[in-house]
């Protein structure tokens, strides 16, 4: 009920009504001829950038193996960009090569020169995007970019669900990037609760110093978490929620990319609210853009 987003999970009333018609009507299966080409395509075919061929694309070296179900592992790979000066990186698309048994997937940014990016805590990685099947990635609007520095090395990590049969996979990271005018540099802000609480509901206020504008926001609570809000409050007074997530899924951690960019002064505050917490991890990715 709060924020306009890309690809909004919201159902319009039509939908809604026209899926419990389905629904009551004992799921019908229709005819496979009729099925969007698009969406057989995304499921059973092979795949494809959803941005268009990017300007590069990064591997694991070997594929990996994956057992047959009930197996699941997590993966972690190293990869070095190999740029000699700083990229402005406008968008970083994942690709499964393997869409049966990949189950999500996550891509960080190690500080320069450190192949060793798996064995790293993760507070000394950034974020750069994350895959979850049905999420496509998207690119920073115009003027904004990340700049990646020299000797980039990422960091890709594999969540593998097995399938019936033990098979393998060898997915992509592809990279897009911009050579036009910098106005903005994006950056994603990890927001921690505090180490010490007290009762079911927990408050962090995050002070922005610079002016900035807010694109997306990831929630990323542990198990047993009940709700999430962020609202934003700037100087004026003014105030609005930028997003509120009822009972939150552990399964499913998608960002949430606003269509246009909320603007935020210097001086306003967002303040995250979590229900029913039990950790002092982070609580959220803020991923925001300020002047170069």
């Amino acid at each position: 009920g709060y924020g306009h987003f890309h690809e909004s999970y919201h159902l319009p009333q039509r939908d809604q009504e026209l899926l419990i018609s389905w629904i009551e009507g004992g799921v019908p299966r229709g005819e496979e001829k009729d099925y969007p080409s698009g969406l057989i395509a995304e499921f059973n075919g092979p795949r494809s950038w959803t941005a268009g061929e990017p300007d590069q694309t990064l591997q694991p070296p070997a594929a990996t193996r994956v057992a047959a179900a009930p197996f699941t592992a997590r993966r972690c790979f190293t990869l070095p960009v190999g740029n000699r000066v700083t990229r402005r990186l406008r968008l970083v698309e994942f690709m499964p090569d393997n869409g049966q048994v990949v189950f999500s997937a996550a891509i960080h940014l190690a500080p320069a020169g450190r192949r060793e990016g798996c064995r790293l805590p993760a507070r000394a990685l950034t974020p750069l995007a994350e895959w979850v099947p049905g999420q496509r990635s998207f690119p920073t609007p115009a003027g904004m970019a990340r700049l990646l520095p020299p000797r980039a090395v990422l960091v890709l990590t594999i969540n593998y669900h097995g399938s019936a049969e033990p098979t393998t996979d060898r997915s992509l990271v592809g990279l897009h990037f911009d050579q036009q005018p910098l106005v903005r540099t994006v950056e994603t802000i990890d927001i921690r609760r505090p180490a010490k609480r007290s009762g079911p509901q927990t408050v962090v206020d995050y002070q922005l110093s610079t002016d900035q504008e807010i694109i997306a926001i990831r929630p990323l609570l542990p198990p047993g978490e009940g709700s999430f809000e962020a609202r934003l409050t700037r100087p004026d007074g003014s105030s609005e929620v930028l997003v509120f997530v009822r009972n939150y899924r552990l399964d499913w951690q998608p960002s949430y990319h606003f269509r246009v960019p909320r603007p935020a002064p210097r001086g306003s505050v967002i303040s995250f609210t979590t229900y029913d917490s039990h950790s002092s991890s982070s609580i959220c990715q803020l991923v925001t853009a300020r002047p170069v």
